[in-house]
């Protein structure tokens, strides 16, 4: 990644930190970020800096040298930014809603599904525990695609399940299963 990291204010005092980061060598496409004061002061208490002009290195270093469970728990941050209003972490869930819509596309046509049907999607995973900052533009994206955005019937771990069982067990006996495990106390918190 290559870039410039930018310090501005506008005109009301409120601080604009911007990093443009080329992510694509050999293309045109840029990532340019811009910070609220809130989300500014937020991110600078996240990492710990003093000194802006280390955030961008921070960050890259955090992204890349973090197992995987590290940038994945960085959502959360996003989500709080988000909620805190600002314009990038709100347009994230947007381009990652697009990035899935993708998939969904994919599949489709791998899958060879009767283009005058409407193809019944849903979801799961930790991202889609963000509501409506996910759900909203995943939904647009695939009724875009002709798909009709479906809540999931069951929970992540009965799903694991049910497709664990079902080439062992018969649709009825893995659907009871399914119903049971989600029915379970959850011993998350």
């Amino acid at each position: 990644m290559e870039g410039d990291t930018v310090f501005d204010y506008d005109e009301e005092g409120e601080i604009i930190v911007a990093r443009e980061i080329k992510m694509y060598p050999h293309d045109s496409k840029h990532t340019i970020w811009f910070l609220s004061e809130e989300s500014y002061d937020y991110i600078m208490d996240l990492f710990h800096l003093s000194d802006p002009l280390f955030f961008p290195g921070t960050l890259e270093e955090w992204t890349h040298e973090g197992s995987a469970d590290q940038v994945a728990a960085f959502q959360r941050h996003v989500l709080k930014l988000a909620q805190l209003g600002d314009p990038v972490a709100q347009s994230i869930y947007d381009r990652a809603a697009q990035q899935l819509s993708l998939l969904v596309s994919a599949l489709k046509s791998r899958l060879h599904f009767d283009e005058d049907r409407p193809v019944r999607v849903s979801w799961s995973g930790g991202l889609f525990r963000t509501g409506e900052w996910i759900l909203t533009p995943f939904r647009k994206y695939i009724e875009a695609l002709g798909c009709e955005p479906t809540p999931p019937a069951y929970g992540p771990l009965a799903g694991a399940i049910g497709y664990a069982a079902r080439s062992s067990l018969s649709p009825d006996r893995v659907s009871a299963i399914m119903a049971a495990v989600d029915s379970a106390p959850s011993s998350e918190p």
